[in-house]
């Protein structure tokens, strides 16, 4: 134990006067650094270190955001790694406690993940947006009884929340209920008129239902919302070219 603050002592030490070089030579906060530094102040005790660095919070959250968006491995594992220093540094911090519980869920520790998700939502009860991120991550996961059930309090909770909403047509989709599937979408698209995403998979599901045409419409909305995506752009051309063979 001795040997392993002393470690990260060491390495907190490291990190903050590389971070305060870079700083001072770019004049610009670097992220990545500042999330190693509290990182490791915080597991070598130095709660001083860990507040006086806290004034650089917000830009630790537009980091781990950005990390966790970007949906790769090794930026899951720097996000996980801000997450935890900003809820070191911010203890009431229900955004940061849910990426907790996300990141390891995408690691299959579930207990680890039920853990945060339960802090998180004890510092906001009732929170639908913390129910619809844990209820997609159960559903990414094959957890379909979990994640209906957390969804449906979701839906309760805030029944024009979008998000929600694709996340119930993608677990009816799943469990061949086609028609709940489409209205959850259609829901989806009406709550908000720029979630590419609904767009895109009302899309696919009138497809596989054979509405080609209604389809393609649908495909060219999700392009409209969201003109850079390729998948939109491959989606378009794929139900264009479908159409064309059918004339």
């Amino acid at each position: 134990m001795t040997t392993a603050v002393g470690y990260h002592k060491i390495a907190g030490k490291f990190y903050s006067d590389l971070f305060d070089r870079e700083r001072k030579a770019t004049k610009q906060i670097v992220p990545e650094l500042l999330g190693e530094t509290v990182h490791h102040y915080v597991h070598a005790g130095d709660r001083r270190r860990v507040q006086d660095l806290a004034f650089y919070r917000e830009e630790l959250k537009v980091a781990a955001r950005s990390h966790y968006r970007n949906g790769e491995q090794d930026n899951y594992d720097m996000a996980f790694r801000e997450y935890k220093a900003i809820a070191e540094m911010d203890q009431k911090n229900a955004d940061a406690q849910l990426h907790l519980a996300l990141i390891y869920a995408r690691r299959n520790q579930w207990s680890n993940a039920e853990r945060h998700f339960g802090k998180a939502s004890e510092l906001q009860p009732n929170a639908h947006w913390i129910l619809q991120a844990f209820g997609a991550a159960k559903l990414r996961a094959d957890k379909i009884a979990e994640a209906e059930h957390l969804l449906k309090r979701a839906e309760e909770l805030n029944p024009n929340y979008s998000p929600t909403l694709v996340d119930l047509g993608r677990l009816y989709e799943r469990q061949q209920d086609f028609d709940s599937a489409e209205g959850y979408y259609r829901q989806a698209v009406e709550a908000d008129c720029n979630n590419s995403f609904a767009y895109s998979r009302l899309a696919r599901l009138l497809y596989r239902l054979g509405e080609i045409k209604e389809a393609f419409e649908m495909a060219k909305a999700a392009l409209a919302t969201k003109p850079v995506d390729e998948r939109n752009k491959a989606l378009v051309r794929e139900f264009r070219d479908k159409l064309n063979e059918k004339k």
